[in-house]
């Protein structure tokens, strides 16, 4: 199992894992849901899981971007696409952005991708 994979059972046997900031200790719980084979999963990724809470308790607590992967998790969370794969929630922020540069006169220059366009308003992502 991956480290992901682990996060993933975790998450759906409803475990809450938590790291202590100082020691080298994993806590998870309810221990009723904790399967041998999720156990031993754990145990065999222990120092990356206390990582990743680490490095995820921080940016919470800071709001500075600790690690590439929540770079990559903030942007699969910015672009992520609805059920139809039509309408990107970025594309709302990205319009209220550009009204407000607007209203203050400030202007911006963009690169033109007609394509990227139509795929915003709801053609989708064709390969």
């Amino acid at each position: 199992m991956s480290v992901g994979e682990v996060l993933y059972a975790a998450s759906e046997a409803g475990l809450t894992l938590t790291a202590n900031t100082t020691e080298d200790t994993l806590k998870v719980y309810p221990a009723e849901n904790i399967t041998p084979e999720l156990a031993a999963a754990i145990r065999a990724h222990k120092a990356h899981l206390i990582r990743i809470l680490r490095e995820d308790e921080e940016m919470r607590r800071t709001g500075i971007i600790q690690s590439e992967r929540q770079v990559f998790e903030l942007a699969r969370e910015s672009f992520r696409t609805d059920v139809k794969g039509a309408r990107h929630e970025a594309l709302i922020r990205c319009t209220a952005a550009r009204r407000g540069s607007a209203e203050r006169g400030e202007h911006d220059v963009q690169a033109h991708d007609s394509g990227a366009d139509e795929r915003l308003r709801g053609g989708g992502v064709h390969s």
